[in-house]
C-alpha cells in the first residue's frame, strides 16, 4: 500500500516553491506553462493524495486551474491558517521554501476538504464584484471627507464623487451583461432575485463570493459565512456569543439585505416580530434574520424553484 503524498505551492510572481510530503523532494519552478508542465510529469511518479496553495492575491489561481483540470485534489487555503498552523508547530521562520513545507504539512495535517474551484467566468465576476465594493468604499470615505473639508477641497471631492458614481455605474452594467451572457448564472440570479430583499446587487455578490450556495447544509454555510455566533467560555466564565470570521464581504451585503427583507419578505418580517416580540436588540435580532435570508437562498438553488412564501422552503 503506497503512502499518502501531500503537495504544498508557494505561489509568487515568478515561482511555483512546491514541496512533496513525505517523500522530502523540494523544486522551484517558473510560474509559467513550462514550469506547471514540468511540475505535472514529476508528478506521475506519485499518487497525490491532495494539492493545496495558499491564496495569494488570485496569483494561485491559473495554477490550481490548471492542476484540477488535469484530475488533482486541490485546495486554495487561507494564508491566515497555515501561518496560524505554521506557529502551532512552532515553525517561526518564514521563506517561499519553508512556506511551501508547511503548506504541505498543512494539507496532511488538516486535511482541508476539496471544493471545486470557480471557473473562469465565475472569477470574473468575483473581481467585477470586488472592484465595485472597492468603489463604493471610496465614495463613502470621500463623501465623510467632504463634510469636513475646506471650500476648495469639498470642491475636488465634489469632483472625485462624479467620477466615481459614473464608474460605479459602469462596474455594475458589466456585472449585469456578464450575469445575463452566462445561461447558469442567469438563471440563478432569476432564482435569487424571486426572494424579496435579495436585489441584484447581493444576487451578484453571492454568485461571485459563495459558489457553494445551493449545495451545502445550513449549519456548514452559516458557518462559510460568519452568522453563527461563537462561544467564548472558559471554566465558570462565559463570554458574549459574537460572529466572527467567515466571508466579510458576503455578511455586509447580506445585512443590508435583510434590512430590507425584515420589511417585505413575509418569512423574514414574521420571524424578526418574533424576535422582537421576546425583546431582542435590533442587531441582535438581525444575525437570526440574515441566517434565514441565507437559507431561503440556499433552498432556492437547491430545488431549483422560484420563491413562494406558502411552501415556507426556509
Amino acid at each position: 500500500m503506497k503512502n499518502a503524498v501531500f503537495v504544498g505551492i508557494d505561489v509568487s510572481q515568478a515561482w511555483l516553491d512546491v514541496y512533496i510530503h513525505p517523500v522530502n523532494e523540494q523544486m522551484r519552478l517558473e510560474n509559467d506553462a513550462c514550469g506547471l508542465q514540468k511540475l505535472k510529469d514529476k508528478l506521475v511518479e506519485f499518487q497525490v493524495d491532495l494539492f493545496v496553495i495558499e491564496a495569494t492575491g488570485k496569483l494561485e489561481f491559473w495554477a490550481a486551474k490548471e492542476l484540477e483540470e488535469t484530475g488533482f485534489p486541490v485546495v486554495i487555503a487561507n494564508p491566515l491558517w497555515i501561518r496560524q498552523f505554521a506557529r502551532a508547530k512552532g515553525i517561526l521562520a518564514k521563506t517561499d521554501r519553508i512556506d511551501a513545507r508547511v503548506i504541505a504539512l498543512y494539507a496532511e495535517g488538516i486535511k482541508p476538504e476539496v471544493r471545486p474551484l470557480r471557473n473562469v467566468v465565475t472569477q470574473q465576476l468575483k473581481e467585477m464584484v470586488s472592484h465595485r465594493q472597492a468603489l463604493v468604499n471610496m465614495q463613502t470615505a470621500e463623501r465623510n471627507r467632504q463634510k469636513r473639508a475646506c471650500k476648495e477641497v469639498a470642491c475636488i471631492i465634489t469632483e472625485h464623487l462624479t467620477w466615481l458614481a459614473e464608474q460605479i455605474k459602469g462596474i455594475q452594467s458589466q456585472i449585469k451583461k456578464l450575469i445575463q451572457g452566462n445561461k447558469a448564472l442567469k438563471e440563478k440570479a432569476r432564482l435569487l432575485q424571486s426572494i424579496p430583499g435579495i436585489g441584484p446587487t447581493l444576487a451578484a455578490s453571492l454568485l461571485a463570493e459563495l459558489p457553494e450556495l445551493g449545495h451545502l447544509g445550513r449549519g456548514q454555510l452559516a458557518w462559510l459565512v460568519g452568522v453563527c455566533p461563537r462561544n467564548r467560555d472558559s471554566g465558570k466564565f462565559r463570554g458574549k456569543r459574537t460572529i466572527y470570521g467567515g466571508r466579510a464581504g458576503i455578511r455586509k451585503a447580506l445585512y443590508m439585505a435583510t434590512l430590507t427583507a425584515i420589511r417585505f419578505n413575509p418569512l423574514v418580517k414574521t420571524h424578526f416580530e418574533a424576535l422582537m416580540d421576546r425583546q431582542f436588540a435590533f442587531k441582535k435580532a438581525m444575525i437570526p434574520c440574515m441566517r434565514k435570508l441565507l437559507f431561503i437562498a440556499n433552498a432556492v438553488l437547491k430545488t431549483g424553484t422560484l420563491f413562494q412564501k406558502e411552501r415556507q422552503i426556509a
